[in-house]
């Protein structure tokens, strides 16, 4: 029974995140803050089928976000992310909670050479710098 609602809550604590960073990079700046995507054309959830938590399309590039919320990426996960590492796009690991310590640089380089970590360090300082470029007079 308390597995259960510990399964249950993890998920929706991902799925929480999955919506609020997908709104996040609909705002003016962020993800040129976050991940250096300038010109955000469209934000898409579950991309792939679920191979992504979410798509970044933007004037220099697409970029796949797999969201881990003290989770692992399972091996299947990694082979089918790994296909995407091989074409034009950006591969984003944004890990929070205990996926944070799991996954550090070098294990997200073994899944994903080139792929951009990010955590709540990132996340906060592109909050930061956004809410600074909107206070700064024009």
């Amino acid at each position: 029974m308390i597995l259960d609602v510990l399964i249950g809550s993890a998920y929706h604590y991902e799925i929480l995140h999955k919506l609020a960073i997908a709104r996040l990079l609909e705002l003016p700046g962020f993800a040129k803050h976050l991940v250096g995507a300038g010109g955000v054309r469209k934000v898409e959830i579950e991309p792939e089928r679920g191979s992504f938590d979410i798509l970044l399309e933007a004037a220099n590039g697409s970029y796949y976000f797999e969201i881990k919320c003290g989770s692992i990426i399972r091996r299947a996960q990694q082979d089918k992310q790994q296909a995407f590492s091989s074409k034009a796009i950006k591969l984003v690991y944004l890990l929070l909670g205990s996926s944070s310590v799991l996954y550090r640089d070098k294990e997200i380089q073994q899944i994903a050479p080139n792929a951009i970590r990010i955590s709540y360090d990132e996340i906060l300082a592109a909050i930061k710098r956004c809410r600074r470029e909107q206070k700064a007079p024009s």
